[in-house]
């Protein structure tokens, strides 16, 4: 049964559509990519720190493990990855909640390999909350939300930097700007 509240969504949703699962057995999953070029799902599933592949025959292998926590003894709930992206280059780019990172991983896709390359890891100087959610506009800029998601206590976690959740964007050039605190 789908449930549709904004007569938009008849634009992109057939009500009488079937829902299927095509895999299970993750403990919650986010962050979807969509690879064109190998006709498979990426996705991650947190509290697990994996990334997961779906292929056109639904078979589902782990694609990095880890993939957001690259340390040992994490203590918190979500160390893993959340957000995937590819860029302009066709690199897998990951919002690390663990590693309070956003990294690329060192590998092509096709041999994909759990060492990961630091794009960004601190605003003025301190570290960031866990990087979330993240898009690249046409250009190759990254526009990204670091909530408390990922640190082990949240917003009164000892580890926190931050005194604030904000919402950035890294320039191709390497600089990064805050958008928004609030």
């Amino acid at each position: 049964f789908i449930e549709i509240i904004d007569k938009a969504a008849l634009d992109i949703i057939d009500p009488n559509a079937t829902i299927q699962i095509n895999a299970s057995g993750f403990t919650w999953t986010e962050g979807p990519l969509w690879v064109e070029s190998g006709s498979y799902l990426l996705f991650s599933d947190i509290p697990n720190n994996k990334v997961y592949k779906l292929d056109s025959k639904n078979d589902t292998t782990t694609y990095l493990s880890p993939s957001g926590y690259t340390g040992e003894n994490f203590d918190g709930k979500e160390p893993g990855s959340n957000g995937l992206l590819l860029n302009k280059a066709g690199e897998l780019i990951l919002m690390q909640h663990g590693d309070r990172c956003i990294s690329k991983m060192n590998a092509a896709l096709e041999h994909p390999n759990e060492a990961y390359v630091p794009l960004v890891k601190k605003y003025e100087g301190k570290r960031f909350n866990s990087p979330n959610d993240g898009v690249l506009d046409t250009n190759g800029n990254l526009y990204f939300t670091d909530p408390p998601y990922g640190l082990p206590k949240q917003l009164d976690d000892p580890e926190k930097e931050l005194d604030f959740q904000g919402v950035y964007c890294l320039l191709t050039t390497g600089e990064l700007r805050i958008l928004d605190k609030t």
